[in-house]
């Protein structure tokens, strides 16, 4: 066990070198909590915060060896998480661009007459998941094959198309829409 006050560079240090788990499992604890609370003000979602926080630590793993131990280890781990939680940001604002392109480019009565406008499919798109707003833009906005769905979200062609169908299921039933 490592004594408390043993500093990030040094926990990291033994990290870099030896792959020191219980090092790595301090600098988790140490960090975590402040970590998900800087990613939940960032992202306003608990559970995107969470997913952001578990992708830094996975990159400080994967890049361990470029942490330079003379630097400050919160910095770089800071740096690491921000630029995630940006990513994740900027994701977000493409979806809701692109839920808004599917909102001009699909004729209301494709879609059912109890939508009246484009700006309502927006509204119906709005309130799915992320995962079933990005599978049904793919798909009807991009008009990717499932092949290429699959490619994308790296996942099984079956996979991608019941994706599809549970998102698409989950609009008609917010929409109050028959299939």
């Amino acid at each position: 066990m490592h004594e408390p006050d043993t500093t990030d560079e040094v926990l990291m240090g033994r990290f870099q070198a030896e792959f020191d788990q219980a090092a790595f499992d301090a600098l988790i604890a140490r960090h975590h909590p402040r970590a998900l609370l800087l990613a939940h003000r960032l992202l306003s979602d608990r559970a995107a915060a969470e997913d952001a926080v578990q992708e830094t630590f996975i990159r400080v793993v994967r890049s361990r060896q470029a942490f330079d131990p003379a630097q400050s280890f919160a910095g770089w781990f800071y740096t690491i998480l921000r630029h995630i939680c940006m990513d994740l940001l900027r994701r977000r604002f493409r979806h809701a661009r692109q839920a808004e392109e599917l909102a001009q480019e699909l004729p209301v009565s494709e879609i059912g007459s109890s939508v009246q406008s484009a700006a309502a499919v927006d509204d119906l798109l709005r309130p799915l998941p992320p995962e079933d707003r990005e599978i049904l833009v793919l798909r009807i906005v991009q008009g990717l094959s499932f092949q290429e769905i699959a490619l994308r979200l790296g996942c099984s062609v079956e996979a991608a198309k019941k994706r599809a169908q549970r998102a698409l299921r989950l609009l008609r039933e917010r929409s109050d829409l028959k299939a």
